[in-house]
């Protein structure tokens, strides 16, 4: 009997096409299972977008009526998950699954491109998807690293596109991709800024081509295009000022204030590389992509990728590595080191990975067994991928009791609000605890949904505050919840004993005059119940 081509084949038959593209749809599916709304509670960040999302859905303008410091792609794709399938929880699983999973599509594209053997481009695809789900950066589900994990990946697949076939269309095309993750996430430009630099190191064709100039300007114009249509939309409805205001000063100053001023460099490199889940994660991984920049760094071209195609190939390698470094330079600049930031290097190391793998299936060591090595390499691989997803999914479900008709997990005090007020009251939650609003289904009465933009000195300004007041005797709230116990010395409590405490403590971090809100308060609500350290009162009005 013959035996089967086990050769690199010169092209990818529909069938195999269609299996890649299953097995890509299979593993986001598989890596999402955690995540479902019926097994874990929802996160203080996933509340707060989640709620911003409803506000933009009900016809809402972002930075106007609901304030967010972070750029708008995540917050007007969570509104088109309600659009698609009805505000709640479901909807956000459901959105972040179609982004996660088209984000895993592509790159299984890219590198089907790229590789042409199976087994590493399933191996790559299966390295992002589950590095992007992967328990140990993506913790909760909702992040704005993970929706910019789509564009993040357009970038990459439209730029070895280019290289390959450079026209101005395709330049165009990186510039307004590359437009479009700075709009879901600001930090995770990576790619681009480094796209110049890595060309330049590969001495790849283009950077002496005749068009170099005529592309480069039309990947700015792409570039421009895209931030100039985000600003166009928000200046059109007269919110330009603020979503600046948002998007660039106010993260800086939050951060610095927690942090107790400006990071420095060493402090940020140590977090990331030492104190984050960095080294836990991306570390054992080194097997691949080390080797992978090893190779690269020698000029060496992928075992299994097309030879017409070599330059191209050797450059987006570098390109992916240098991105791979300036990512994790960029995703933790304020030094705080929370776990989802990693989630944007993922991309780049997933591409490290299967250029990796393709590097070490080759090796024949030792004599006797020549394909040891690499076996024991695909079982390292598996191990490292497969283990932690497998074992939170099982310890999440368990919280279930395995039970898939089991309803969406809600808290009590979410319940509550929704049993006690009519669906017209507003509501005012103070703190950080935004699902709370979107769980009731109950708005706030100000901008100021959640109370980090309202606490920082030299950010926070009179007139945000007499804004904010100003929005509390016009909206007048039903019902007020102090949920301040959640951030710790972050948020002073609205209960007087409690703020006393607050107060007394030397570890209490300087804040605005928020008397008004106190008076407010005292002036027209009284204490209703208290459930889990979260005070309501309930506000009568002459």
């Amino acid at each position: 009997m013959a035996r089967p081509d086990r050769s690199p084949r010169a092209g990818w038959p529909a069938r195999t096409l269609a299996g890649i593209a299953l097995f890509a749809l299979l593993v986001t599916l598989l890596a999402s299972l955690r995540y479902s709304p019926q097994v874990y509670w929802q996160g203080r960040d996933d509340g707060i977008y989640a709620y911003d999302g409803m506000v933009i859905h009900a016809g809402g303008v972002l930075y106007r009526d609901t304030w967010q410091n972070k750029p708008p792609g995540t917050l007007y794709t969570i509104a088109l998950g309600y659009a698609l399938f009805g505000v709640g929880r479901w909807a956000i699983w459901g959105i972040e699954l179609i982004f996660v999973a088209a984000a895993g599509l592509v790159m299984a594209g890219l590198l089907a491109v790229v590789f042409r053997r199976l087994s590493v481009v399933l191996a790559g695809t299966a390295a992002f998807i589950l590095l992007a789900r992967h328990p140990d950066l993506a913790a909760d589900s909702n992040f704005t690293e993970t929706y910019a994990l789509l564009p993040q990946v357009i970038v990459f697949a439209l730029g070895y596109r280019f290289l390959c076939r450079p026209s101005t269309g395709s330049a165009a095309l990186i510039g307004l991709s590359a437009a479009l993750v700075f709009l879901f996430k600001v930090t995770a430009v990576g790619m681009a800024l480094v796209l110049i630099p890595g060309l330049v190191l590969a001495r790849h064709p283009v950077v002496t081509a005749p068009g170099r100039w005529r592309w480069l300007g039309a990947a700015i114009a792409g570039g421009l295009a895209g931030l100039g249509a985000a600003a166009l939309y928000f200046a059109a409805h007269g919110a330009l000022g603020a979503a600046y205001d948002a998007i660039v000063v106010a993260p800086g100053a939050f951060h610095n204030w927690l942090s107790g001023g400006p990071t420095t460099l060493d402090e940020m490199l140590y977090r990331t590389l030492i104190l984050s889940t960095v080294p836990a994660v991306m570390g054992p991984l080194v097997v691949f992509w080390g080797v992978a920049a090893m190779q690269t760094l020698r000029g060496r071209v992928a075992p299994d990728s097309p030879p017409d195609h070599a330059a191209s190939t050797r450059a987006l390698a570098l390109w992916a590595l240098l991105t791979f470094a300036a990512d994790l330079l960029l995703t933790n600049l304020t030094a705080r080191g929370y776990r989802h930031y990693y989630i944007t290097p993922v991309p780049p190391l997933a591409i490290l990975v299967a250029f990796g793998v393709s590097f070490v299936r080759v090796v024949r060591w030792p004599r006797r067994y020549p394909r040891l090595l690499a076996r024991a390499a695909w079982l390292y691989l598996l191990a490292l991928l497969l283990f932690r997803p497998m074992q939170d999914t099982i310890r999440k479900w368990s919280w279930a009791d395995w039970d898939i008709t089991r309803p969406v997990r809600e808290d009590p005090i979410s319940v509550y609000i929704r049993e006690h007020t009519a669906p017209d009251d507003r509501v005012l939650v103070w703190g950080a605890s935004s699902d709370y609003n979107f769980q009731a289904r109950r708005f706030s009465p100000t901008q100021f949904h959640y109370s980090y933009p309202l606490l920082v000195p030299g950010y926070t300004t009179g007139a945000q505050i007499a804004d904010f007041l100003g929005d509390l005797e016009r909206e007048r709230p039903a019902l007020v919840v102090d949920a301040a116990w959640s951030d710790g010395d972050v948020v002073p409590p609205i209960t007087p004993e409690r703020r006393a405490v607050w107060l007394a403590n030397p570890w209490q971090r300087d804040i605005p005059d928020l008397s008004g809100l106190f008076a407010f308060v005292e002036a027209h609500c009284a204490p209703e119940t208290t459930l889990d350290r979260v005070y309501l009162y309930r506000c009568h009005y002459d």
